[in-house]
């Protein structure tokens, strides 16, 4: 089980994500379809996916991040951990999500981790 710290003093399991973010949320995984959408409620929904790896990267930095399989993953090994990190965030949900290693997020969150370890 992975643990993640979101208050000082408590923890949440990534098995339970926050409240307003249910499973539909990610399964597109802040795909291109809810991020181009005319409609702003699946627009919407891509920020929220978005909001919710945030959160798992923030956590991340800012404790030692654990892996179902009890494998550490070092603080800024973005190169190595960016898909362990995607998959401990699909993992996170009832059964697997359908991510596209295409979707917007991935860029995105490569991006993110990079600048993070570079300052």
């Amino acid at each position: 089980m992975i643990f993640v710290v979101s208050h000082p003093a408590q923890s949440r399991s990534l098995a339970m994500p926050p409240p307003f973010l249910g499973v539909s949320t990610l399964q597109h995984m802040c795909d291109e379809k809810l991020e181009n959408a005319e409609d702003p409620a699946s627009r919407g929904v891509a920020g929220e996916c978005r909001g919710y790896i945030r959160a798992v990267v923030d956590r991340y930095f800012a404790t030692e991040f654990k892996l179902k399989n009890g494998r550490i993953i070092p603080p800024c090994d973005w190169r190595a951990t960016t898909d362990q990190l995607i998959a401990a965030v699909r993992e996170s949900v009832n059964g697997p999500v359908d991510y596209s290693s295409m979707s917007p997020a991935e860029p995105w969150l490569r991006a993110m981790l990079k600048e993070r370890c570079e300052v």
